[in-house]
């Protein structure tokens, strides 16, 4: 049974790997976006793990994306993936008592706040505004909400990720 288990988590973990590695981007008003699937698939993990087990699966997700998308910032994903670990546990411990629209605000704030810190640390902040910063985070967790909201409604059938 948990070898089983096991199994299928990695085949999904090795798809989410292929997808995330040839996912395209998406330009909108000269901005390109990506889709984080890492944190889509961690957003799912953290309804049904504890928040030591996110911690450790966020900073894995993270250092694997490191090497896949940028190895000039070893690390920044792997932090961000972490800390953003750590606050999705909370999803877990309050999904009985939150109902929808608290779920989907919360999931929405920390696509955002996600975005707002590797951003920042990605990008020249002498060369690139703030605003812009800001602009790009703003897209990419509307994007990332909303591809976890088609997850939510078509895929998922028993363990939804807001219900």
């Amino acid at each position: 049974m948990i070898n089983s288990y096991l199994n299928h988590n990695f085949f999904i973990l090795f798809f989410i790997f292929i997808a995330q590695l040839f996912a395209p981007k998406i330009y909108i008003l000269n901005q390109s976006i990506a889709t984080d699937l890492f944190l889509v698939y961690l957003t799912y993990l953290s309804t049904h793990n504890s928040r030591s087990n996110i911690i450790i699966l966020g900073f894995m997700f993270g250092f694997v994306q490191d090497m896949i998308t940028q190895y000039e910032l070893l690390g920044l994903f792997a932090m961000t993936k972490t800390s953003i670990g750590f606050i999705l546990g909370s999803l877990n411990n309050y999904n009985k008592i939150w109902n929808k629209k608290i779920k989907m605000l919360f999931l929405f704030l920390t696509y955002l706040l996600h975005f707002i810190i590797s951003s920042y640390l990605m990008y020249d902040r002498t060369l690139t505004p703030i605003s812009y910063i800001l602009q790009l985070s703003f897209m990419q967790s509307i994007w990332t909400f909303l591809v976890v909201c088609v997850i939510n409604k078509f895929i998922l059938i028993d363990n939804k990720i807001i219900n």
